[in-house]
């Protein structure tokens, strides 16, 4: 195994997964990222990849929570007169 780097298009064909795939394993925090030079490139490492496709699958709910990856707010506004829409007015209000 050679410690070429590779897109994500070609980490998802080492682990046998589709690019979304390796871009959750990323955003959870699972996979290191690299982008060379500050590029929007990401750039992975096959030894990497090969790590985290071979690791044992732990499940969801026993997973534990690491404090630097937060859940991503929808970026769909509230429904309009939704309990949700209260709050957003609640908050731009403040």
């Amino acid at each position: 195994m050679s410690d070429e780097p590779l897109s994500v298009a070609q980490a998802a064909k080492v682990a046998g997964v589709c690019a979304k795939s390796i871009y959750r394993a990323i955003a959870r925090g699972d996979l290191p990222e690299r982008r060379p030079g500050g590029l929007r490139k990401l750039v992975l490492f096959e030894h990497e990849v090969a790590a985290w496709r071979d690791a044992p699958v732990v499940p969801r709910a026993q997973r534990a929570r690491s404090g630097n990856v937060t859940p991503m707010a929808s970026r769909r506004p509230p429904e309009r007169g939704s309990l949700a829409a209260l709050r957003a007015m609640e908050r731009s209000s403040r």
